[in-house]
């Protein structure tokens, strides 16, 4: 083939090629690689944790309590739900990026075990009643914007029922931490302390085409491994029954909380 013939044959097949990746069929926006789901979605905490155990305990307070565990006690995380949207992006074939736009929410603090059914200080000195009630279960509330990550395939992408696995981080952000129990309030405001944490995530789920591009998506995260160190500092409650001691100072207290939250969710939404 002369030199000619092989210009001619290369500028042609350029032009084919130039022309299959311009023409509609195979042409797609950076737009189009996105897709949304509005729905809700419900936050499990699965909350485990040690007991809660009181340091700093001086004074009178020594005659009902001493620094160490409280036997069976224990703290945990309340479920919520919420509204939420999900936005993705298709990076390459069935492999996309997504996250949760959610608006912070609030979560329950609870108190388990004996610090709930039981008196901090029932009895002093072996048997003098104090009047301090049960704490119950409203320990306080922090308030939650949990980022989340995720990077999923998608299997079936030619079918109308795609599953998909994923893997991505967390981060549990916490702000506006406060104790709202009454019987720890009742003399000042608790401090509170329930830092952050990041985590792994693991994800699956499945999409659904109920028309042209519009879908129905069931969603389930696994986050294992995140662990809280709650502090409350500066701990003083009120003894009724012995009103000669009036106001005594508990002192601080830790507890150890271990979390592997399940994020159930749904929507419907639109690939572009």
């Amino acid at each position: 083939m002369s030199t000619r013939n092989q210009i001619r044959s290369w500028a042609l097949g350029t032009a084919l090629l130039a022309g299959l990746v311009a023409s509609p069929a195979h042409a797609e926006e950076w737009w189009e690689r996105f897709y949304f789901r509005a729905g809700a979605l419900a936050m499990l905490p699965n909350a485990t944790s040690g007991p809660v155990t009181l340091s700093g305990v001086t004074g009178n307070a020594r005659l009902a309590i001493s620094d160490g565990p409280i036997a069976g006690s224990g703290a945990g995380l309340g479920s919520t739900g919420l509204p939420c949207l999900t936005i993705g992006y298709r990076i390459w074939d069935q492999l996309t990026a997504e996250t949760i736009l959610a608006l912070p929410f609030t979560m329950k603090l609870t108190a388990t075990g004996t610090l709930a059914t039981q008196s901090l200080a029932g009895t002093a000195l072996g048997n003098l009643p104090t009047g301090v009630a049960p704490l119950g279960t409203d320990l306080g509330q922090t308030t939650v914007l949990p980022p989340i990550l995720t990077f999923t395939y998608r299997f079936l992408p030619d079918l109308p029922v795609h599953p998909y696995v994923g893997l991505g981080i967390n981060y549990l952000y916490t702000y506006d931490t406060k104790i709202t129990n009454p019987t720890l309030t009742a003399v000042h405001p608790i401090n509170l302390s329930l830092p952050g944490k990041l985590g792994p995530v693991i994800q699956g789920g499945v999409d659904v085409r109920i028309w042209r591009q519009l879908y129905v998506t069931l969603d389930v995260k696994y986050i294992p491994g995140i662990s809280l160190d709650v502090a409350m500092n500066n701990l003083d409650v009120q003894v009724p029954g012995l009103p000669l001691y009036g106001v005594v100072h508990v002192g601080n207290s830790t507890v150890h909380v271990s979390l592997n939250p399940v994020v159930l969710q749904g929507g419907v939404g639109w690939n572009f």
